[in-house]
């Protein structure tokens, strides 16, 4: 039976990949674009400068862009197991557990309630309530 903030944390990390998945490729993709367009815009102009730079620069702001998205969608713990709660139609099970958990609560109901959550937690597949998925724009590469 995992514990619910190991469950969390790995939620957590499941949605930042996710997130870097889907703002990746597009970012990736317009960095492609504005590489040709660099590359295209040297050779007619006659600038020559270094091809690692026309090429490098437009790719390493993509990837920084998409590491700041990642980062500005970040929750916490108890977001990441709401999260999964709404994918797997778990009616907050795990995030109520986890409240509860958190603050110690000597409550028999609360016990009850994280007993149920960390026993439901077993049965969590963060590939369904969490997917990765690469569009098309991946594709460009």
């Amino acid at each position: 039976m995992p514990d619910l903030a190991t469950l969390a944390r790995r939620a957590a990390r499941r949605k930042a990949a996710a997130d870097a998945a889907r703002f990746g490729g597009p970012a990736l993709l317009a960095a492609a674009a504005g590489s040709a367009v660099a590359v295209g815009v040297d050779r007619l102009v006659g600038l020559t400068l270094p091809l690692g730079l026309l090429i490098g620069a437009p790719v390493a702001l993509g990837v920084v862009w998409t590491a700041w998205r990642v980062w500005r969608e970040r929750r916490g713990a108890l977001a990441s197991l709401a999260r999964v709660d709404d994918a797997l139609a778990m009616r907050d099970r795990l995030s109520n557990g986890l409240a509860f958990q958190a603050a110690g609560d000597d409550d028999p109901f609360a016990q009850a309630a994280v007993r149920d959550a960390a026993h439901a937690a077993g049965a969590v597949r963060l590939r369904r309530a969490i997917p990765v998925r690469f569009d098309w724009t991946w594709w460009a590469w």
